[in-house]
Parts: structure tokens; C-alpha cells; sequence
């Protein structure tokens, strides 16, 4: 079996006396009662994981607060999994870390979510599996966690944490029906049906739509903030108030989707067409609730305007190319199960041109490789034959490039997959490093607010959505000779 499961403590025997400290530094009578617990069983034994600290991480590499270390979870594990996080006004919070198997509660994969008393963690389908044991209050929890909070380091400045403070924090999950009623069951004994169908009338009405209307109040605040904030990040001139600045927007958006997730289905902003076209391509990727950047949705606008008006007669005769290779593609991904939207990488490089020659770089083929590359994936390059031009072959190798690039950033991490099939693994890799926390910060649209990406490389994923969007949208059935939509 190899390692332990990960580092965490057994539920002391019985009589057994605890140790004095922790690695807090926390004594015992300091450390008791908290608030939360870890539960779980590991090789038939059942253990405990006590959590003092305001932030709890859980992951694969031992610096986490508890590490998963075992042989049979390092493929499903990422470096920086998750993370508990407690708030005095919204109790426990668990994140996931933009792990590459997803972190689930209670079955259902999240971004982030509430944790309340019972709630079942996984971290990856068949991953460990823990259970939330909640034994105190909030105000417990704070006074317990004044030495601990001394011991984070601040993650960005006063000026942005005043940001964070004056930002609406998203409501605790409303009390179910159940709970409200919880206590007055003598006055429904009395009161019988007529007394319990008022008493849903009465909390329907007045339970429920005030702290309705105070979410969207405090949803549109947060919407002006985080505009804003976009704004003095595209302004920043230094990459640490870059990083300083993005972490804060980070806590918003998160902040935002808690607050959405709270509100009733009819409530909830209305999406506009061009943001379910854009979620349309990022489904089959995994991103099914994905925070798009109003910047993305800009950038995809003017691409689908540019290949449907300023150049409609090349992307014209492109879609008419690639009915003629499409079904190669076709074939050839779903032998390796890669998601057909990666078919219109060869929309942007080539436009299913299979001969194509960048005259600057001199990348050639539908797929544009540049020699070396061709060769590392099977490609013939010499003075004799050059098979980049070679439609099948071609996209034999296009599809095994992509599979390597996916096994290094994970298929979640596609917008860097891409990126990389566009500058270089080795380029985005060597990025990823100038990140302080690259593993909590793995995502493209990082990089780009960083402004460490070069221009074509920040549009090339907008223009990989648009390609899609042009692909399979109703309003672009012209362009695509399936005649007027």
C-alpha cells in the first residue's frame, strides 16, 4: 500500500492521554471544544482531523493541512486539492482549488459551497471521502482561532482587504421549511392543516423575499466592484499588485457565485445568449459552471464579428474545407475520446487549408506544426516528404500533441492546453513558475490579468469559442452553406 492515506491523527483510545500541542502550537485546553471535525476511516480504523485554523487545505503535497499521500490516490489527488475556509458571518466554506478530478459534496461536483453538520466531501470520484462533524458554534470557533489567525500570512493589502470587507459577504444557506418548523410541532397539533398551510403562507412571504431582495441588492454592488477592480487590474502597472489585486478579485467572484447559487431559479441574472454559446463550448470540457470574464466575452464577440463580416468569404470557404476533413477528425479524436470542439483548432491555424506554410514561422499543414514537433509526434520532415501536409496524418499527430498537453495541465486546464498548442508547453510551463502559487492559480485567465501571455496567445482561446460558436450556432447557418437562419 505504500504511505499512509495522509498526515492526520486516530481518534484517541480510550484513556489515552492527547499530546500536548499541535502543530499550531495550540494547547490542548486552548484547542477544546472547536468547532469542526474530519471524519473518516482509513485501512478499517476510524480517524479524526481537528481543524484549527481558519484555513484548512487539503491536497497531495505534504505541505497541505492534511496530505493524501497514499499510491492509490496520487492519480486522483491534485498538489492543492481544496480548502476549508471560516468566516464569522457565513460559518465553514469549502473551495475547491481548480483540482484536475473536481472536489464533490455531498455527490455533486462544486466550485464552492456551505458546509453544514453531515456533509460528505470527495476529493475526485472514488478519492478520499470525508465527513463534516460540526460540534460548536461560529463564536466558539473565533475564540479559539485568535492564536492561529496570527500565524497566516496576509494574502494582500489593507487597501484590498478593505475592498474584501466592503464587499457583500454571500448569505448562509437559507433554513429549510423543516428546520423553521422545528419546535412548534404543539401548535400544529393544534392548529391542524389550516394552521400549517398559513404558517408556509407566512414564511413564504415573509421569510423568504426580503432576504430575496437584500441578495440582489448586495449581488449588484458586488457586480460594480468586481467591474471595477477589473479595471484597476488592467491599469496596474507592477506584477505583485497584479497578484495582489487578482487574488481579491478571485474572492469576489467566488463571493458572487455563492450569493447566485442562494437565489431562487426565477431570480437568478439573466444569461444572455452570447454567455450560453460561450458555456455551450466549455461544457464538454468539464467547466460547467465556469465565471466568464466580461473580457472573454468581449474578445468572443469581436471574433465572431470579424469571421463573419470582415473576412465572411474566407471563413465561408473554410467551413466548406471542412466538410471534407471533418470526418477524419471526427474519427480519429473519438478513437482517443477528445472533445470534438478541438476539431476547430485547425479553424485558426490553417483554416483547414492542408498545405498551409506560415511564411514567418514556417509552420506548415492543417494543424500548423513546426518541424521538430512533427518529428516528436511521428510526423516525416525532411527534404523529401514532409507529411505535416498529409490530412491524416496530420491530424493523427494534432491529436496525440493534444493528448500530451493534456496530460500535463489536466483536460479542466483545456484554455491552457490551448494556449500551449499555440505558444509552446515549454512557454505557458515556464509562466506558470513566475506564479508564487501556480497550482492555486492554474487557470489561463490568470495569466492574462497578469499580462504575462503575448497578445495572439490571450486571443486564442476567444477565438477558439468563436470558431465553435460559428460551427454549431443557428444564427451562423450561412456561413456555414446550410442556408439562411
Amino acid at each position: 500500500m505504500g504511505q499512509s492515506l495522509f498526515r492526520s491523527t486516530r481518534l484517541p483510545e480510550q484513556g489515552a492521554p492527547e499530546q500536548d500541542h499541535d502543530r499550531t502550537g495550540l494547547r490542548a485546553s486552548q484547542r477544546e471544544p472547536m468547532a469542526v471535525y474530519l471524519t473518516y476511516t482509513h485501512e478499517g480504523i476510524p480517524r479524526r482531523h481537528h481543524i484549527v485554523r481558519r484555513t484548512t487545505t487539503l491536497g497531495r503535497h505534504t505541505s497541505n493541512d492534511l496530505a493524501f499521500s497514499n499510491a492509490d490516490t496520487s492519480m486522483i489527488v491534485s498538489g492543492k486539492h481544496a480548502e476549508i475556509t471560516f468566516d464569522p458571518t457565513q460559518g465553514f466554506l469549502l473551495r475547491d482549488l481548480g483540482s484536475t478530478n473536481g472536489t464533490f459534496h455531498n455527490g455533486v461536483r462544486i466550485n464552492a459551497v456551505h458546509l453544514t453538520h453531515g456533509d460528505v466531501i470527495e476529493l475526485g470520484h472514488d478519492g478520499p471521502r470525508l465527513t463534516v462533524e460540526i460540534t460548536a458554534g461560529p463564536e466558539e470557533f473565533i475564540a479559539n482561532s485568535r492564536v492561529v489567525s496570527k500565524l497566516e500570512r496576509p494574502t494582500a493589502s489593507s487597501r484590498i482587504q478593505k475592498t474584501l470587507r466592503a464587499a457583500p459577504m454571500p448569505p448562509p444557506p437559507p433554513r429549510s421549511l423543516r428546520e423553521h418548523l422545528r419546535g412548534r410541532e404543539l401548535y400544529l397539533a393544534v392548529g391542524g392543516f389550516f394552521g400549517l398551510a398559513l404558517l408556509i403562507l407566512l414564511y413564504s412571504r415573509f421569510g423568504y423575499l426580503p432576504d430575496i431582495d437584500q441578495k440582489l441588492a448586495n449581488l449588484q454592488r458586488l457586480d460594480s466592484t468586481i467591474a471595477k477592480l477589473e479595471n484597476d487590474i488592467r491599469a496596474e502597472a507592477t506584477l505583485e499588485n497584479k497578484e495582489v489585486k487578482i487574488a481579491a478579485l478571485n474572492e469576489l467572484i467566488q463571493r458572487r457565485v455563492l450569493i447566485i447559487d442562494t437565489l431562487p431559479i426565477q431570480e437568478k441574472p439573466k444569461v444572455e445568449p452570447i454567455h450560453e454559446q460561450i458555456m455551450a463550448v466549455l461544457r464538454p470540457f468539464g467547466l460547467t459552471n465556469y465565471n466568464i470574464p466580461s473580457v472573454f466575452v468581449e474578445r468572443v464577440q469581436y471574433f465572431l464579428d470579424f469571421y463573419a463580416t470582415r473576412i465572411r468569404g474566407r471563413t465561408i470557404a473554410a467551413f466548406q474545407r471542412s466538410r471534407r476533413y471533418m470526418p477524419v477528425i471526427e474519427q480519429l479524436f473519438a478513437e482517443k475520446n477528445l472533445p470534438i470542439e478541438l476539431a476547430y483548432i485547425a479553424f485558426i491555424e490553417s483554416e483547414f487549408v492542408p498545405d498551409a506554410v506560415n511564411p514567418s514561422s514556417k509552420a506548415t499543414g492543417m494543424w500548423q506544426f513546426m518541424a521538430p514537433t512533427a518529428r516528436e509526434h511521428g510526423l516525416r520532415v525532411d527534404k523529401q516528404l514532409d507529411e505535416r501536409t498529409d490530412p491524416v496524418k496530420s491530424t493523427r499527430a494534432a491529436r496525440d500533441y493534444l493528448l500530451d498537453l493534456i496530460s500535463v495541465f489536466g483536460i479542466d486546464s483545456f484554455m491552457l492546453v490551448l494556449a500551449s498548442y499555440n505558444a509552446g508547453d515549454g512557454i505557458i510551463r515556464a509562466r506558470l513558475k513566475k506564479i508564487d502559487d501556480p497550482i492555486k492559480c492554474r487557470d489561463f485567465w490568470y495569466l492574462v490579468r497578469m499580462g504575462v501571455l503575448k497578445e495572439e496567445t490571450e486571443n486564442y482561446i476567444p477565438k477558439f469559442i468563436a470558431a465553435n460558436i460559428l460551427a454549431k450556432s443557428p444564427t451562423y447557418r450561412d456561413l456555414r452553406g446550410e442556408g439562411d437562419g
